[in-house]
């Protein structure tokens, strides 16, 4: 997970890159991928999940 804040501070830009994730997105047919990118200025939950269940 590589998290990058940019923007301004009064309305800043959040840049988080995910590697092998599950991504939940209402309009995504595949939920499981390699790489993903997510550009937001609101509320992201990101949950690793323990090595035994990779």
């Amino acid at each position: 997970v590589k998290v990058t804040v940019t923007g301004e501070a009064s309305r800043p830009v959040i840049e988080v890159e995910l590697t092998d994730a599950w991504v939940w997105d209402m309009y995504r047919k595949t939920r499981f991928i390699p790489r993903v990118r997510v550009l937001t200025f609101k509320d992201v939950n990101v949950e690793e999940l323990p090595p035994l269940e990779l």
